[in-house]
This record gives structure tokens, C-alpha cells and sequence, in this order.
């Protein structure tokens, strides 16, 4: 007959037969918790496959990316519940728990940050997919700050005390990094307000150019000339400007006046000659309003022309002004028209 009186022998407080129940647990639990994993991701498969998102992708990936490691300790950590066990080693089986516990949580957080950001950023232009991913980055952050809170407060540290010191210290960094935060606050809402973008001519203050490039605290500029301008960001977020790159056209208003000695049978001519200048270059570039001899000023007979250019590209909107000007002085050297320069006749009377 098998003898077991051995199962009754006790180390450090606890039987034999206390400790193979104990390790029997321990086994039983890791093979019921890998198991009932592997289940899960099986039923869940096989229920995903009818849906048309991705999200239930994620969730898979969730649950297939919980460590070895923590199904290992989870079930020594309930497995030893079964032995008499000082309480300073349960006090520290405790602790690791609590941090084992939360860095899953952090990783569940954040592999669903990362997910909602990618989703966000889908469909964006590139300035968008930096700003969501910024963010992204920051929330990120947050958790792990929260997380590591969230421990130090279970290993008994004061966290109100811990608040209120890191209060006083952010508010002298704030004051310090003030300017650096504000350029920085300004390059998200540029990003994702979009008030202008790269390629955009705009006018700010005295300052004009194509942009260049938006960083975290200046954008750049290239000025007509070539020059570079460099300006802060709090500046285009808090300042009135001028965005010719939101232009879908652009509204000309052009005047030009003729001598008072041209005849009027001539200028009947050069007004139908100016308006198939401007419906020579088509619709898709120049689209005529109206043209009228619209006053007669103190030197010349003065023509206004209102017409629009459909183009937002700046400079395709000069070669196409310039086009026009040249058309038209063409037009007048070769009808012999005088543009005439402001002149001003006095009449002396002799005493």
C-alpha cells in the first residue's frame, strides 16, 4: 500500500501535499487560461470574418499580443494564495501584479490610440496625417504618465503632494517655455485647421511669399525675389492675412486710358479689338466680363476691363497678366493709340 505520510511533512509552513496542490493549480490555470485564449481568438475569427471593418482585426491583436509572461505569473500569483506565505512576500507578489496589470492596460490603450489615429489620418493630406500623428503621440504620453502614477500611488507614494509640487514646477516651466508653447499649440491648429498649406502665396503684415515648409515653430517663406522668410507660427495663427492659394480665380479690375485726340470711330474699333484679345485665350484661362470706355478723365479716355483669371498658381497668374499687357500695348502700337501721361496746359494772360 503506497505510503503517504510523507504528503504530510511540512517546509516553511506549509505540507507536501499543500505544495502539489499548489503547483497543481499553478499547471492547471496556465493550460486553462492559454487554452481559453486560443478559443477566443478561434470563435472570434471565424464571427469577424462576416464583418467588412477592421476593427475586429484589432481586437484579435489585442488579445493575441497579452504576454506568456502574464498568464504565467497570474496563475502562480493565484496559485499561491493556497500557501502560508509571509505577507511581505504577498505584499510584493501584490505590487508586481498591480504593474503587470497596468502595462497591459497602457499597451491595450495605446494599440487603440495608434488604431483611431491611423483611421483619422486615412484620406488626409500629409500636414493632417503629422497632426493626428502628433497627437497621437502626446495621448500616448499622457497614459503612460497616468499609468505610472497610478503605480507609485499603490506603493503607498502621495500622489496629491506629488500633483501639487509637479504644479508649481510646470508652472515655472510654463512661464519659461511660454513662447515655444504657443509656437507649438500654433503649428497643430495650422496642421489641422489648415489655414494655408505648402505652395500657398500669402501676404502677412509686410511680409509675402510662397510657403516654403511649416515646423513645429516657424514656417518659411519664399519671397518673389528668392529671398527666405522666416515667421512664427503664433503669427499666422493670431494675425489677419492674405491666402492666395485659397484662390479658386482672381477679380481684375484693369484700366488703361487712351489720348483725347483719338477719334471716336477708332475707339468704337479698339474696344471690340481689346475684347477679342481677352477671348483669344479661352475660357480656361481668362473669362471676360466687360469692357466699357468707362470716363473721361482730365489727360485720357479711360477704358475699364473687368475680367477674371481661374487659375490659383500665382505665378501662372502673372505670365498671364503679363501676357494680356503685352497683347494690348501690341495692339495700340500697331493702331498708332497714344497712352498718355498725366499733363496739366496753363493759360498765361498777359497784363
Amino acid at each position: 500500500m503506497l505510503n503517504t505520510d510523507f504528503l504530510n511533512l511540512v517546509y516553511f509552513n506549509n505540507s507536501i501535499q499543500n505544495y502539489l496542490i499548489s503547483f497543481s493549480l499553478f499547471i492547471g490555470l496556465f493550460i486553462v487560461f492559454r487554452f481559453f485564449r486560443i478559443i477566443i481568438i478561434d470563435k472570434l475569427k471565424v464571427l469577424f470574418e462576416k464583418t467588412k471593418n477592421d476593427f475586429d482585426d484589432l481586437i484579435i491583436d489585442l488579445i493575441s499580443g497579452v504576454s506568456k509572461f502574464f498568464y504565467w505569473f497570474i496563475s502562480f500569483f493565484i496559485a499561491l494564495k493556497l500557501l502560508n506565505i509571509s505577507e511581505n512576500f504577498y505584499y510584493f507578489l501584490d505590487k508586481i501584479f498591480i504593474i503587470l496589470v497596468t502595462y497591459e492596460i497602457v499597451i491595450l490603450l495605446s494599440e487603440m490610440v495608434n488604431y483611431f489615429v491611423k483611421k483619422l489620418s486615412e484620406r488626409k493630406d500629409n500636414s493632417s496625417k503629422v497632426a493626428f500623428y502628433a497627437i497621437g503621440k502626446i495621448v500616448k504620453w499622457i497614459i503612460w504618465i497616468g499609468a505610472i502614477l497610478t503605480i507609485l500611488s499603490n506603493f503607498g507614494v502621495n500622489i496629491t503632494a506629488l500633483a501639487a509640487g509637479l504644479g508649481v514646477g510646470g508652472i515655472a516651466i510654463a512661464f519659461a517655455f511660454q513662447s515655444i508653447l504657443k509656437d507649438l499649440f500654433s503649428y497643430f491648429t495650422i496642421l489641422l485647421d489648415k489655414p494655408i498649406k505648402i505652395g500657398d502665396y500669402i501676404y502677412i503684415g509686410d511680409k509675402k511669399g510662397k510657403v516654403q515648409s511649416i515646423g513645429v515653430k516657424t514656417t518659411r517663406l519664399e519671397a518673389v525675389d528668392g529671398e527666405e522668410i522666416i515667421i512664427a507660427n503664433d503669427l499666422i495663427t493670431g494675425t489677419d492675412f492674405r491666402n492666395f492659394g485659397k484662390t479658386k480665380h482672381r477679380r481684375i479690375v484693369y484700366n488703361i486710358g487712351v489720348a483725347y485726340d483719338t477719334p471716336v470711330k477708332k475707339l468704337k474699333k479698339l474696344k471690340e479689338k481689346l475684347i477679342k484679345i481677352f477671348e483669344s485665350f479661352g475660357e480656361e484661362k481668362v473669362i471676360l466680363h466687360r469692357c466699357h470706355l468707362r470716363s473721361l478723365s482730365e489727360s485720357s479716355m479711360d477704358y475699364e476691363i473687368v475680367f477674371h483669371i481661374p487659375v490659383r498658381d500665382y505665378d501662372l497668374y502673372m505670365d498671364i497678366n503679363e501676357e494680356i499687357n503685352l497683347k494690348i500695348l501690341e495692339l495700340f502700337e500697331k493702331e498708332k493709340v497714344e497712352i498718355p501721361f498725366p499733363t496739366r496746359t496753363i493759360y498765361n494772360r498777359g497784363g
